[in-house]
């Protein structure tokens, strides 16, 4: 036996909780609408606007991968009304004129992002002058592509962590009958001897 027992139940411990640690999944953060100078907020958060002249609203939209919309519809509402449309240009940007202050809420490709709207003059500093929307999932990076996989690698590897297991116990139960002869031997000289 080159091992004692307490190593090798460690290494089949912690082999087991390798193979089990290994299969939880890390998710990253699912792309949230952000204005293009600012941090990405959550999807509660509202994010203040300066409006241009004429109560104009510039902003563009992309897909979760950072690929522009083109030709993609674009509603605002203010409550329960859409109080303008437009379509974005082969760039995904978009311009909405006639706005006025308030909170909105910008929709493209049934992604929503909300908006306090000011006009020109009530801006606050901190106030964005335009908005960047991303629409859609996308790709996350990190994502396993089904739990499945998780599930047969964990129980592979538990039937890995038997086998050990089982072989170590084989070896133990070998070696016991290893001493067990050689204790019976010594008994028979014992015997033979008196």
């Amino acid at each position: 036996m080159l091992a004692s027992p307490v190593c090798k139940k460690s290494f089949v411990f912690l082999t087991c909780l390798g193979l089990i640690a290994a299969q939880t999944p890390l998710y990253a953060a699912s792309p949230q609408s952000h204005t293009a100078s600012g941090p990405a907020p959550s999807a509660s958060q509202v994010i203040d606007i300066a409006l241009g002249t004429d109560g104009v609203l510039n902003g563009r939209a992309v897909d979760g991968n950072g690929n522009q919309l083109a030709a993609a519809p674009v509603e605002i509402h203010y409550g329960d009304q859409a109080v303008a449309h437009a379509v974005t240009d082969e760039d995904g940007k978009f311009s909405v004129s006639q706005l006025r202050g308030g909170l909105h809420r910008v929709v493209v490709q049934n992604h929503q992002a909300k908006l306090r709207l000011w006009t020109a003059g009530a801006a606050p500093p901190s106030a964005h002058q335009d908005v960047l929307i991303v629409a859609g999932d996308g790709i996350v990076r990190g994502e396993l592509p089904a739990a499945g996989v998780g599930l047969a690698a964990l129980g592979t590897g538990l039937a890995i962590a038997a086998l050990i297991v089982a072989l170590d116990t084989k070896s133990e139960l070998d070696d016991l009958k290893a001493q067990n002869k050689a204790m019976d031997a010594q008994v028979q000289a014992l015997w033979s001897a008196s």
